[in-house]
């Protein structure tokens, strides 16, 4: 009877585990990551798959305590966002609580079908278009067979992104996959942990680092892209409340990398400056948010 019981559990596990590896071990297979990249991302496919299948199955909205607590903050909001000036406003915002009121006990009719589709946005859209779509947007700017451009643009991608391991689906692709590749990605992920939390004290949001302009210095296999210094426009944290956003400009310190000439005659990153100073200098005029 142990066995019986445990055999359902066991099938439960690898239903949930299945997608996670499946997409990983493409990702291993056909693109090239090295397990120091796959298994963060193993760990984040595996908790969301598994808390969205979990949700599906339990089904939360079943129960009156979830649901009902749920109407009583909906409530609470409603009325304190809308506060009713009169007795006509009054009656209506009951009247419109009072229909909400049939709505959440039958929520959970819905519940599993808006999960599943949440489940099959995160596997298709957010696991394999997107980082398919950032290869894509990363091999146009390689293909370009300019080392300035590859330089720019994998910085770009680097400093971007909040989570490193987010960027790194995009930046990867800039980076030599010759011997030392994940030190590479390592050197790149803590030149991320330097430069991104220095932005943000700034307040900066992002800089355009795609439109720095290197000087680029061949001596026999290897490249030296260097930035001589100057200044980047970017966009700061803050936004106007008319939809406004301002733009800014930062001065960023000379530094150098280099890069090398793969068979293809593209060019990849194959030595990281160790920091990136950059200084916030000014906020300007806001700009509409197009």
């Amino acid at each position: 009877m142990g066995k019986q019981d445990k055999s359902p559990n066991l099938w439960i596990v690898i239903l949930i585990l299945l997608p996670p590896i499946g997409m990983n071990l493409w990702k291993f297979a056909a693109r090239g990551y090295s397990l120091f990249e796959i298994w963060p991302h193993l760990l984040l496919d595996a908790s969301v798959i598994s808390l969205l299948l979990a949700l599906i199955v339990w089904n939360p909205f079943e129960y009156r305590i979830i649901y009902g607590a749920l109407y009583a903050l909906f409530c609470a909001a409603y009325i304190g966002n809308f506060w009713p000036q009169d007795i006509f406003e009054w009656f209506g915002t009951i009247v419109a609580l009072s229909i909400f009121a049939f709505v959440f006990p039958r929520l959970s009719l819905i519940t599993p079908w808006v999960l599943l589709g949440l489940l099959l946005s995160y596997i298709f859209v957010l696991r394999i278009y997107l980082p398919e779509t950032n290869r894509l947007e990363a091999l146009e700017v390689i293909h370009t067979h300019n080392p300035g451009k590859t330089a720019a643009g994998f910085l770009h991608d680097t400093f971007n992104y909040q989570r490193n391991f987010l960027g790194r689906e995009k930046y990867r692709y800039y980076i030599s996959r010759s011997p030392g590749y994940s030190d590479r990605l390592r050197s790149a992920g803590n030149l991320h942990d330097l430069v991104y939390p220095s932005l943000q004290n700034q307040g900066i949001s992002f800089l355009y680092w795609n439109e720095m302009r290197f000087t680029v210095n061949q001596s026999g296999e290897s490249i030296t892209a260097r930035f001589p210094g100057g200044i980047l426009e970017g966009v700061t944290i803050e936004k106007h409340e008319a939809g406004y956003r301002f733009s800014c400009r930062a001065m960023v310190n000379p530094f150098e990398m280099e890069l090398v000439k793969e068979n293809d005659g593209a060019y990849s990153v194959s030595r990281l400056p160790a920091s990136i100073e950059v200084k916030f200098l000014e906020k300007m005029p806001p700009q509409p948010i197009r």
